[in-house]
């Protein structure tokens, strides 16, 4: 599994833990990223994420929009 942190992995993991649990599906999953946070609250504009992102030599978009997500 690739995480920026020990502490995004365990989160990562914790949920995969609890799905894992209710499901029976003994795998790690895309939902188990967001850990306890997997209620949609909308897009932003990141102006700082999208220079971040951005690969040499790549063309750049007209707009980079990033989902939010709360605890439910």
């Amino acid at each position: 599994m690739v995480a920026v942190d020990r502490t995004r992995k365990e989160a990562v993991e914790k949920a995969a833990k609890l799905r894992q649990e209710k499901d029976k599906i003994n795998r790690l999953k895309r939902i188990d990223w967001l850990g306890d946070k997997s209620m949609f609250e909308g897009l932003a504009k990141d102006k700082e994420f999208e220079k971040m992102i951005h690969l040499p030599g790549s063309v750049r978009v007209a707009e980079t929009w990033v989902a939010r997500f709360g605890k439910w």
